[in-house]
């Protein structure tokens, strides 16, 4: 499929539908806030994205990254791969403490305001050198979800740090701010993590990139009309971030049987569309790949 050019329609459904275009935080500027100034907010409007934004203390990451190295050997154990633990976190409790953790849902609410759906919880762990040769391709989130309209903030926290050597993402600033932008199926030849690639990128925004350099626990705040992509890790530890998706839940699915993909954290959701937090999982549920020996 590398020669299929995917711009006409998402990979879930036809874009005609959706709602692809940026939505500034300006108006909330004045508000109360915690963690992001105002500034801040105004940098995330203008260019799509902010960081590093201070979340987690070393010690209080440290131990999620110990969290996160248990479930990864209980996740291969299961014939999961390094990129495999994608929306776990209602029957893991450690992603569950991470995912809803008040102070991650304050930096998102600082964005998107005081109602929050949390979408995605997605861990992207480049393993050392000599190990992955995958990498992520340019690309936008928005054509990969079923969403619409396009509202979403990612806040991408390290749990390692990330630098240029070990895959750091790179973002095209104000790209955000340029619709749906043409994508293709990716060429096997990539190894790309995911499938969709971008083969102009810097034919929008600044067309100029930046590296997302973080230490553990620092986090970036992205759009998922942002251009961004992220080479392979020539280093010899783990590249750990932890993608956790938000938007506000006036959102809807274009296909209904992902309505599940969706879970009220915060605040109201008048029109109860979307499903309620659950309970904490007690301990971690791995869904296994493996087959059965009969």
């Amino acid at each position: 499929m590398g020669d299929k050019v995917a711009h006409g329609s998402s990979q879930l459904g036809d874009d005609s539908q959706r709602d692809l275009r940026f939505f500034p935080q300006q108006e909330r500027i004045g508000t109360k806030r915690s963690i992001l100034t105002e500034e801040q907010v105004l940098t995330y409007d203008e260019n799509g994205f902010v960081f590093p934004v201070p979340l987690f203390s070393r010690e209080e990451i440290a131990s999620h990254r110990e969290y996160f190295d248990r479930l990864q050997v209980k996740a291969a154990n299961e014939g999961q791969d390094s990129y495999s633990i994608m929306n776990w976190q209602n029957r893991c409790d450690g992603l569950y403490d991470i995912a809803y953790h008040p102070r991650v849902l304050d930096v998102a609410e600082e964005i998107l305001g005081p109602d929050l759906v949390l979408f995605r919880a997605h861990y992207f762990c480049k393993m050392p050198q000599g190990e992955d040769s995958r990498v992520v391709t340019w690309h936008q989130d928005a054509p990969y979800w079923p969403i619409s309209p396009s509202k979403c903030v990612t806040v991408w926290l390290a749990l390692s740090d990330v630098d240029e050597e070990n895959g750091a993402m790179k973002f095209i600033a104000q790209s955000h701010m340029e619709g749906k932008i043409p994508y293709e199926y990716s060429d096997p030849s990539e190894n790309n993590v995911l499938n969709l690639t971008v083969r102009d990128p810097f034919n929008w925004g600044t067309k100029t990139s930046e590296s997302v350099c973080l230490k553990a626990g620092q986090a970036s705040l992205h759009s998922d009309l942002l251009l961004h992509g992220s080479g392979i890790n020539t280093s010899n530890t783990k590249r750990i971030g932890l993608a956790l998706t938000y938007f506000p839940p006036d959102v809807r699915s274009i296909i209904e049987e992902r309505r599940g993909f969706g879970w009220l954290c915060r605040g109201n959701d008048p029109a109860g569309y979307w499903m309620k937090q659950p309970d904490r999982p007690d301990g971690d549920r791995i869904p296994s790949l493996r087959k059965s020996c009969l």
